[in-house]
């Protein structure tokens, strides 16, 4: 597993594809005053369409969102997502939670032709110089295809897995997410989109037949 590290730069002069992490590029564009859809437009040289991949295991390894691992390529898949979190439960653990459930769920969906998943979201820490895993506060989900996008089409009015994102692929050799998704995947309190978000994360939780 990969570790990604955040940067101190200077978000208003930098160049917003160079950013290590989805969120940093996000936070890029946002001092810039621009868009995933401004940046493709701008980089109409790239690649067109949605990018599909033939395992899970590939596509974790190219968007370097999360640290990540893949237990087996039957189905369901089994995904586990290790977002950043502390010793103790914390409110920014927990936007980073739902943020990881969304990115296991429809990253699988939008670029995979996987069926079903099971996602485990378990927070991680480091202490020590050591990382550690809070599994006591791990989070299980067994969503399908159907019910995601059932649960997508209910709470965002968006009717298809590629309708979530730029129809260009970026260097990471994915997709961004578009400005109709964005915003509720990171859960912009100023637009409203956190409660699309949170209601979109607990209606996946409620097609776990554990729940």
């Amino acid at each position: 597993m990969g570790t990604v590290f955040a940067e101190v730069v200077n978000m208003e002069t930098a160049d917003c594809t160079k950013m290590k992490t989805y969120k940093l590029r996000e936070e890029c564009l946002a001092a810039q005053g621009k868009t995933e859809e401004d940046l493709s437009n701008k980089n109409s040289t790239k690649k067109s369409g949605v990018a599909k991949f033939k395992t899970v295991k590939s596509l974790f390894e190219h968007i370097k969102s999360f640290e990540f691992s893949v237990a087996n390529n039957k189905e369901p898949i089994d995904i586990a997502l290790f977002p950043y979190g502390m010793r103790n439960p914390s409110l920014p653990e927990r936007e980073e939670v739902k943020r990881a459930i969304l990115e296991g769920v429809y990253r699988t969906f939008v670029h995979t032709d996987v069926k079903c998943i099971d996602l485990s979201i378990i927070p991680m820490f480091v202490e020590n110089g050591r990382q550690e895993y809070s599994y006591k506060r791990e989070e299980k989900l067994h969503v399908c295809r159907d019910k995601a996008l059932q649960v997508l089409r209910n709470v965002t009015g968006i009717t298809s897995f590629d309708d979530m994102v730029v129809k260009q692929v970026n260097d990471w050799g994915a997709n961004d997410w578009n400005n109709s998704f964005v915003n509720i995947y990171y859960g912009e309190t100023k637009t409203g989109d956190n409660k699309k978000r949170d209601d979109m994360v607990n209606s996946l939780k409620k097609q776990n037949p554990q729940n």
